[in-house]
């Protein structure tokens, strides 16, 4: 499973990748984070970047996607200092 973001920033966003099949994310913060960690996808590289799903580690450490030609993950809300790790398993 790659390790998508390893942080302790407040917010920003991890390296755009292509899947190569369905696959999901799977976060882990500090308990009573008020992280949030948002999907963005687009369908080429000329495209805008658009919100396709978001969870809280703190409550849904999980979701499944579909495969799409670029994925890029975005989080807020993480207090600074404090642990956010997301991985991506196909």
């Amino acid at each position: 499973m790659p390790l998508r973001i390893d942080t302790t920033l407040a917010s920003g966003e991890g390296d755009p990748w292509t899947p190569a099949a369905d696959f999901t994310v799977q976060a882990a913060g500090v308990a009573g984070t008020n992280a949030t960690v948002e999907l963005q996808a687009r369908l080429d590289a000329s495209a805008p970047w658009v919100s396709i799903s978001s969870m809280k580690p703190a409550s849904q450490s999980m979701m499944a996607c579909r495969k799409l030609f670029s994925v890029r993950l975005v989080w807020t809300s993480n207090k600074p200092g404090d642990a956010l790790k997301v991985w991506s398993a196909e």
